[in-house]
């Protein structure tokens, strides 16, 4: 299981780790976007603003991994041949559930921490930087979301 907990506000890092062991820090930049390492590996994360869409990149500009929406409770993974699917169990998009082939819940992403800034993740059948993508992506979706509500709230 996958924990992700911000380590630091400015810039936004996340720690992730697994089994009580650090991972990968995430770094987040602007516009919903940041970068990790993993394995050696430097990854990017990219946000498609309009679209709603990710893509895990690695440092020479390879695509390991795509998101898409499908409406505002359903996304996918795209990587390797193959998608993973995901649904949110309620409006707020809290806990995120993985759905298996036989469209029962396979695994979970659900919002953690003080004020809701962390993740715990059960992402059985994903390679291990798919689920750190994974991860992030709801980690800068839910960031988004406070950013959208606190700035109706106070142009409201």
């Amino acid at each position: 299981m996958l924990h992700a907990k911000r380590t630091s506000l400015w810039p936004r890092r996340y720690e992730i780790s697994e089994g009580g062991r650090t991972l990968t820090v995430f770094t987040a930049g602007k516009w919903r976007s940041g970068e990790f390492e993993l394995g050696g590996t430097g990854y990017r994360v990219r946000s498609h603003r309009l679209a709603g869409t990710y893509e895990l990149l690695t440092a020479d500009g390879s695509v390991v991994a795509t998101t898409d929406r499908q409406g505002p409770r359903r996304w996918s993974v795209h990587a390797s041949g193959q998608v993973f699917r995901f649904e949110s169990d309620s409006i707020g998009i809290r806990n995120q559930s993985l759905i298996g082939p036989d469209g029962e819940p396979a695994g979970s992403i659900t919002r953690t921490g003080r004020a809701g800034f962390g993740a715990s993740a059960d992402l059985p059948g994903l390679d291990a930087e798919i689920q750190v993508f994974a991860v992030v992506v709801m980690l800068l979706r839910w960031r988004r979301r406070r950013v959208v509500a606190a700035s109706a709230a106070a142009s409201g």
